[in-house]
């Protein structure tokens, strides 16, 4: 079995994002309710850090996964190497691929907001405003076919 781990150190699940729209889960272009509605139908906004998060299967049949990891590449690559023993997947047979986009002002103040009622819709727009901008990038992101090897250092 092949896999496509997905992950990034952002706190808001952006490789999971990532992930739906891979697996077809989301549409390619941006739209808004469907997103929130995907990320709360997988789980995905409960999103702490080192929760590996399966998405289904890729177009090709390789499994997807996502995963936050804001500590260092040890923990990632143990965390990774957990997975793999679980699943029983060869370390040859997945590929690491790391969404590299900063958490922008606007990301982090619009998670403040949401967990806040009174002011709820604010955050969800203020969140919904940076997916929208990082949303192209995301795109690119999953089409690349990029190994990322995971070391000690």
């Amino acid at each position: 079995m092949k896999a496509l781990i997905l992950y990034s150190n952002c706190s808001f699940p952006i490789s999971a994002v990532a992930g739906a729209i891979l697996t077809g889960r989301l549409p390619g272009r941006y739209e808004p309710g469907k997103i929130w509605n995907t990320l709360f139908a997988d789980g995905c906004t409960d999103y702490s850090d080192g929760r590996i998060i399966i998405l289904g299967r890729a177009p090709d049949g390789v499994m997807v996964a996502a995963l936050t990891a804001r500590s260092g590449k040890t923990i990632l690559k143990n965390l990774i190497e957990s997975f793999l023993e679980i699943y029983r997947i060869e370390e040859s047979c997945c590929t690491v691929l790391e969404i590299n986009t900063p958490a922008g002002l606007g990301l982090t103040l619009g998670q403040v907001l949401l967990r806040i009622p009174p002011v709820r819709g604010a955050g969800r727009a203020m969140v919904e405003k940076y997916i929208k901008k990082i949303y192209p990038e995301l795109q690119r992101a999953v089409k690349l076919d990029c190994n990322r090897p995971i070391s000690d250092n």
